[in-house]
Formats: structure tokens, sequence, C-alpha cells
């Protein structure tokens, strides 16, 4: 439970299903997040839970909660869930997870974490450029290539540099540059303009000699394992080891937007990780699929739990903070919105009345050009210049799966982020 000055408080529900929690202010507003669940007891007698009840998912966005009165909460858990990644994933023609996608890829691991030894269902798509024949195949191995990402596959990666890959779908250069300007993560990477001598085989070097290689210049077979394992080993995007996952590929068969033949449309170059609680309903009937076969459509009418990612091109995201503020009383309410970085490199002051978006009568805020990488803590400034802490030093990917507010519900002081 946060509170709203930002500290935090952590506590079990009893076996009776009651939960306490002293010692907060006696009146104002705190934020309730369900972390995880345990398997309950059988109920002695069916009840039907309150009127006034408040349905809250573990692992899913927080509940606002007026403090010094009793609540109902009724826990719902998702038998499905799913992340959906859009846009630039992989370059054109191929199956290599670009860096941008790994706060997606976040994503989808905390909502295994929500539901563990869920099974994962991983469904590739292309968009309409290329033969549709050769992008059924390639749709599929991009579901491969996620998988693999997910669960540490090294020899997976390296298969892909395989001569006997062949054609535009091998790995090469392109692949290996791509994780020489990611890594080191949180570092200036191997290959940047900061260093004196901006080139391939140098930042080649650079990476051989961090990792005790043989400094030759020259992505061998060796320096390409180190690469792999290396890129592979960013914080939160690993699977716990024996998760059942199914790669699966759509082609072109299931458009996000609709497009003419030979058309370059990055929202539809995507993948949607799906966790059954159970085994997948219903099971593939095949590697891949077309237009023709239900079970995609299926899959998502199935999803409880739904969640969208969408990288950019620069790293920068746009963080959404959906207010309690009705549009026509945004002006009158005299309040704004500050989002900070903790190292201090990014601010930004939104007004409702002036920046707001409307969703379903509220103001929504969006903060835009927020980079993927840090801190951040947004506060609440007041007509007469006090400042109310919402929330204090989350990390942005933690910001990303907070997840989407139910539309039938007021919305909270924040409820959900989504990247651009």
């Amino acid at each position: 439970m946060r509170l709203s000055g930002g500290s935090a408080r952590d506590t079990r529900v009893e076996r009776d299903s009651t939960w306490r929690c002293d010692d907060v202010p006696e009146t104002g507003t705190c934020h309730f997040e369900l972390l995880e669940t345990c398997e309950a007891d059988p109920p002695s007698s069916k009840t039907e839970p309150p009127a006034e009840a408040t349905k809250i998912a573990p692992g899913g966005p927080s509940v606002a909660l007026v403090t010094g009165r009793k609540h109902a909460l009724v826990v719902s858990v998702p038998q499905v869930t799913c992340v959906r990644l859009f846009g630039a994933l992989f370059p054109l023609g191929k199956t290599f997870v670009l860096p941008p996608v790994l706060e997606g890829i976040r994503i989808a691991r905390s909502l295994y974490d929500a539901m563990p030894e869920a099974t994962l269902l991983a469904v590739g798509h292309t968009d309409t450029t290329g033969d549709p024949d050769q992008n059924v195949s390639l749709s599929l191995e991009r579901a491969k290539a996620m998988i693999a990402f997910l669960q540490d596959d090294v020899d997976a990666w390296l298969a892909y540099y395989d001569d006997a890959v062949g054609g535009s779908t091998q790995w090469g250069r392109e692949e290996d540059l791509a994780m020489l300007s990611a890594l080191p993560y949180g570092q200036p990477p191997y290959y940047g303009e900061h260093h004196t001598e901006h080139a391939f085989e140098a930042a080649v070097r650079r990476f051989q000699d961090s990792y005790g290689l043989q400094v030759d210049g020259k992505p061998g077979s060796e320096t390409r394992r180190a690469l792999v394992t290396a890129y592979m080993a960013a914080d939160e995007t690993s699977l716990p080891e024996g998760v059942t996952a199914v790669a699966h590929g759509c082609g072109e068969s299931f458009l996000e937007v609709e497009t003419p033949d030979d058309t370059l449309e990055p929202q539809n170059r995507r993948v949607d990780v799906f966790l059954f609680r159970e085994a997948i309903d219903p099971q593939p009937r095949g590697d891949t699929s077309g237009a023709d076969d239900p079970s995609y459509r299926t899959w998502r009418e199935k999803v409880e739990d739904e969640r969208t990612f969408t990288p950019t091109d620069d790293g920068l995201g746009t963080v959404v903070i959906a207010t309690d503020i009705e549009l026509e009383h945004a002006e009158i309410a005299g309040v704004s919105f500050v989002l900070k970085s903790s190292d201090g490199s990014f601010e930004r002051t939104l007004l409702p009345h002036e920046d707001g978006h409307e969703a379903y009568g509220y103001v929504d805020l969006h903060f835009e050009g927020v980079p993927r990488t840090g801190f951040y803590s947004l506060s609440l400034v007041y007509a007469d210049g006090s400042e109310e802490a919402v929330f204090e030093d989350l990390p942005y990917h933690e910001l990303a799966k907070l997840g989407t507010a139910d539309d039938s519900e007021l919305k909270d002081p924040f409820a959900h982020t989504e990247d651009a």
C-alpha cells in the first residue's frame, strides 16, 4: 500500500480474508497493489461479494482506497493474459530482437511473475512486404527468437549466424552492431560516438578486451557467443527454467493495421505473448495458421488482462497519467502534475486543463519524450503551491507494467502508462 506521501507498507491478508493496516492518516487516499496470491481454502459456503466491492488483480494496477474506512476487495485472477509488442521489434525481414523491445519483454516477465507456471505462447506476425508464404515462416522464426531471448537460449540465437540460414534472414554485422550499441547496459555503449575511434572493428575490440577475449576486432564464434550471452542478460527479461513455451506464426493473416500488399507498417511487425494459467486453449493445429484458422482470434477473445508496448527508435516513451479530474472542472481545480527523473535529466510539468486528453469524461496527461531508463517521481502541485507526492523513485519499467485501469471505474491519480 502506497500512502499519499510516497511511503509504502507491506502486509499479508489473514486466512479469514481480512486485512488491516494501522498507523495511516485517518483521512486521505492510499493506493493498494496486490503483489501475489496463494491457493485459497475451499469456501465453507458460497457468498456473493458486496455490491460496493472493488476488483483487483495480482500484479495488476493499484486501486485507490480512502483511509479510515473498511473496504471490500474482490481478487480477480485472470486465466489468460497477453502482452502485445508492436512496432520496430525486428529489422525488416529479420528475426533479431532489437534493444528498444527490452522494456516490453520486462512487462511480459512481470506478468509471468503474477501467474507462475503458466504456459507461454508467442505468436509472430509480419507486415505485407515480401512473399506471403515466406512471411509465414518469418513470423514463426520471430516468435522462436523471442522465446529464445526469454529463455536465455544462446545456442538458438547463434544458429541464425549459420551459413545454412542464408538469404536476408541470416544474421551478421548488423546484429553485432545492434548489440554493441546497447551493451554494456546502463553504461556508455561499446559502439557510440563518444569513443575517439567510432568504428565497428574498434567496438568489437573494446568488447573483446572487457571480456578477456582475443582482441582482434573480428566477431568470431567465441566473441559472438559472449556478445549474445551479455545481450540476453538484460535485467528482468529472463523466465525461470522449465517454462513451457510454444512458438506460433501467423504471417500477414491478422494485420493490426489494414494495408495493401507490399506496405511497410511497423505496427504489423509484432509479437503477441500469451500466458495461459492452464494449457493453451485451443491448442495450435500446427506451427503456423492462416486467416481461415479461428485459433488466434479465440486466443485474443480469452484474454482477461492485456498490455501493449510500442518502442520508439530513440529510446523515449510516453507516460500516461490517468487523473480523477473531470474535464469540465479541470481549469477550476488549479492543479498541475510534475514528473521528474531522479538524476535530474528530465522534468516536465503538465496542466490538466491545458495539456490533458479526455478519456471517459476525465483528464489523461501524456508525458512525452520520457527516457525509458532511470527512475521517476510524480508530484501533484496545488494552486497554493503545496505539493503531494503520488509516487517516488519508480523505474520506468515499473511504470509500464502498471497497465490500464478498468474503464468502468473512476480513474486513479495514476492508473496506467503506455509506450509510444
